[in-house]
């Protein structure tokens, strides 16, 4: 008899627990409504941006998906690939928390204006233009660090493979002699291979948040730059044609590098480097691959 009213007690309580949250639930999901509601009436550019942050959160997600695949397709690379979706992690961890922030400041201003309708009409208005800019913020920074990590995933998905002649009838194995250094393929090859690896990895920095790893694309930045310095000397020996313009914009490319980019990695505007990177550096890369021609 006693065990069974426990047995009935225990029932109802669970019921009771199970209702109450049912009814916190449905209590929640109806704010969430009613600020919303109030969001788009108070201000539809703002949700509209809003919509394009959650965009830009799904966009992650599947770029994320994404590289596992590649990881199986390029294994050569997944040392880079996994530091890539660690980026787009990071990328996305910040968009959500961005999110987060604007929802919290919009939700609370919708409480001050169920309190005070008239004071929290005129206070909204101002935290509106706030969020905005702090909404057009995320975005531009979004952007940015999508295209840094996409160039930097370009490099690995599309290596440049010097096109051989094919000879048939074969029926020995062609030895090729050794790169000399008039070889003209060779050492233009390899100042192409190491000027792509050096802007790789220094993309690769931008978007990167770990010190360590920092340090680590750090070390190959410089040592890839010094190869193609070398290969750069070498070429000069043998190929005059446009050297100077080449040489100079490589000059100016390494100092806005050394003194603008990589410092401001360190510091940890990150953003900051981004802008550079994607502007005019991204501009005088673009003109020293087009300057090196490899035939």
């Amino acid at each position: 008899m006693i065990q069974n009213l426990k047995n009935k007690f225990a029932i109802a309580f669970f019921i009771m627990l199970t209702v109450t949250a049912c009814e916190e639930a449905k209590m929640k999901q109806e704010g969430q409504l009613a600020v919303n509601a109030f969001l788009a009436e108070m201000s539809p550019e703002l949700v509209r941006k809003i919509d394009k942050i959650k965009k830009e959160i799904s966009l992650t997600e599947e770029k994320i998906n994404k590289l596992s695949e590649l990881k199986l397709k390029h294994p050569n690379y997944v040392g880079r690939i996994e530091s890539s979706r660690r980026q787009w992690k990071v990328l996305q961890d910040k968009l959500k928390l961005s999110l987060k922030e604007i929802r919290e400041v919009v939700e609370s201003t919708y409480v001050t204006y169920e309190l005070n309708k008239i004071q929290g009409g005129n206070q909204f208005k101002k935290i509106s233009e706030q969020l905005l800019s702090s909404a057009d913020s995320v975005l531009s920074s979004a952007g940015l660090t999508k295209n840094a990590i996409e160039q930097a995933l370009n490099e690995v998905e599309n290596p440049e493979v010097e096109n051989k002649p094919v000879l048939d009838n074969i029926t020995e194995p062609v030895k090729e002699p050794p790169p000399t250094i008039n070889n003209k393929s060779f050492l233009c090859s390899n100042a192409k291979t190491s000027l792509a690896d050096a802007h790789l990895n220094l993309m690769m920095m931008v978007i990167s948040t770990d010190q360590a790893e920092q340090d680590a694309l750090k070390r190959e930045i410089y040592k890839a730059s010094t190869q193609f310095e070398n290969a750069l000397a070498t070429m000069h020996e043998i190929d005059n044609d446009e050297f100077t313009a080449l040489q100079e914009i490589w000059i100016v490319y390494k100092n806005i590098r050394e003194t603008q980019i990589i410092p401001a990695i360190l510091a940890g505007y990150n953003d900051k480097a981004l802008e550079i990177a994607n502007g005019i550096q991204a501009e005088r890369m673009k003109a020293m691959k087009g300057i090196i021609h490899c035939n």
